[in-house]
């Protein structure tokens, strides 16, 4: 079992940095819809940011996962 929970830590912390990344790209994106006033860059700016977050949650739910 322990290779398994090595996998799972690994497979976390890939997702978790996806995640991460997209959030930062919506930022980025974001920044940019606020300085031009674009309300479908600002859309879709807090659309990956939102997405991000989630991503990272599901990350931490991987590594939440314990095997006996």
């Amino acid at each position: 079992m322990e290779t398994v929970t090595k996998v799972l830590n690994i497979l976390s912390a890939a997702v978790g940095g996806y995640g991460a990344f997209r959030v930062v790209w919506g930022l980025i994106i974001l920044g940019g819809g606020l300085k031009d006033q674009t309300a479908p860059d600002i859309k879709q700016g807090i659309g990956e940011i939102a997405g991000g977050a989630l991503i990272v949650l599901a990350a931490v739910i991987i590594l939440s996962i314990k095997f006996q």
